[in-house]
């Protein structure tokens, strides 16, 4: 595979993510509860993490801010600051998950289901590593 067929492979990838992000909402908080509360016993320890406050971080860039790796990193900072490297890791998998609930009701193929949450856990791996907490401990994927 030579540059050019990576590089518009990355290319089909970002338009994926940011056709899916520009078609759809994210849910309420009270619907992102829900879908955390799905997960049983994994989503106890993301609940306790998760807040409106962070909900809100998150909703601002439920938009083609997703994949700007500058504004994720700008939002894992805010989380951290206000938490630690738990509360972001937990935040990871609320987004995470949210994004696969909502893939789940919009009319996706099931490869393109996973195609869409490979990514979103990748750009959201991207933006977050580098992220240093209150005691410079720095976040590695």
């Amino acid at each position: 595979m030579d540059m050019d067929e990576l590089e518009r492979g990355v290319q089909e990838e970002r338009k994926v993510v940011l056709n899916f992000f520009k078609s759809s909402v994210m849910p309420t908080y009270d619907e992102t509860i829900e879908t955390i509360n799905k997960r049983g016993d994994k989503g106890y320890d993301v609940f306790a993490e998760w807040g409106e406050y962070n909900y809100e971080l998150f909703k601002a860039v439920w938009n083609e801010d997703f994949i700007n790796n500058d504004k994720m990193r700008e939002v894992a900072e805010k989380v951290v600051r206000r938490g630690d490297f738990q509360t972001l890791q937990s935040n990871f998998y609320a987004v995470l998950w949210v994004a696969q609930d909502v893939a789940l009701k919009m009319p996706y193929s099931l490869e393109s289901r996973y195609q869409i949450n490979s990514l979103v856990a990748c750009y959201m791996k991207q933006a977050f590593n580098g992220v240093t907490d209150g005691d410079g401990t720095v976040w590695r994927n």
